[in-house]
């Protein structure tokens, strides 16, 4: 995944994010909270759409995203 915001302007790296499939449970909280870098598909646990880079503008979100797991499946990393 490139370094870019969802408007494809490069923003530099802050966090990352790392899904512990065998954790998640589908619930797909996180997801909802920031859909350009965490997916599920109704049937499985959530996947990160590129390497886990989290551009500066989605941090706050990223934060949001790993709170409202229930499962603690998800964590953030200092880039």
């Amino acid at each position: 995944m490139s370094n870019n915001t969802p408007d494809g302007v490069a923003a530099p790296r802050h966090a990352m994010l790392r899904v512990y499939p065998e954790h998640c449970q589908g619930h797909a909280r996180c997801s909802e909270f920031l859909p350009e870098l965490l997916v599920q598909d109704g049937y499985g646990p959530v996947r990160l759409t590129g390497d886990g880079a989290i551009p500066s503008p989605l941090l706050e979100r990223a934060r949001l995203a790993v709170a409202c797991c229930p499962e603690m499946a998800i964590e953030l990393l200092p880039a």
